[in-house]
């Protein structure tokens, strides 16, 4: 059976490349987002559901991925080059055990992405106690939401990148990890 933890570094570089990929899919045409719908989901239901979604979030990213089920949000970070081990496979159980979503655990990978979106719309951009962010003159909107801590993210040079993901991290997956 594959590993399907990241390491920890592993992880930020995948969070750095969906926080760009996401930024030019929130950037983009209203129709390139329905036509990558149309291309990373392949019930004509579930695209016309989300390509109404969509539209009605203004492109507002993070709304759309958080109410996606973690299948498609997989189906998603893959599209934008990231692999997720495990994805099929639970994809697989749900399939079959309909019920599963109640305890099935997501795969790691789309665990770790949701739940730092979830953390950017419950947290503004700024510094907590367990939560230092270099470049604290930042001028840019400071609501808590996947564009504005996208914007600043990118915002920052590399090594900061890996900082401010590096703390993130630790504070929505390493309590997972402990329990």
């Amino acid at each position: 059976m594959e590993n399907l933890h990241k390491d920890k570094v592993s992880n930020i570089t995948d969070a750095i490349i969906f926080i760009k990929t996401y930024r030019i899919f929130e950037k983009s045409s209203l129709k390139f987002g329905k036509d990558t719908i149309k291309t990373v989901v392949k019930d004509d239901y579930t695209v016309k559901h989300l390509c109404n979604s969509w539209a009605g979030r203004e492109k507002n990213f993070g709304s759309f991925f958080l109410n996606l089920d973690h299948s498609t949000q997989g189906d998603f970070i893959e599209f934008f080059g990231i692999n997720v081990p495990g994805l099929k496979e639970y994809t697989a159980k749900k399939e079959e055990y309909p019920a599963a979503t109640l305890w099935l655990l997501a795969p790691p990978t789309v665990e770790w992405l949701h739940e730092l979106l979830k953390y950017f719309y419950n947290h503004s951009v700024d510094s907590y106690k367990n939560l230092l962010l270099p470049d604290i003159n930042y001028q840019g909107d400071r609501y808590g939401n996947s564009t504005n801590w996208g914007i600043y993210i990118l915002s920052l040079q590399e090594e900061n990148k890996y900082r401010v993901l590096s703390q993130l991290y630790d504070i929505v997956i390493k309590p997972k990890e402990t329990n």
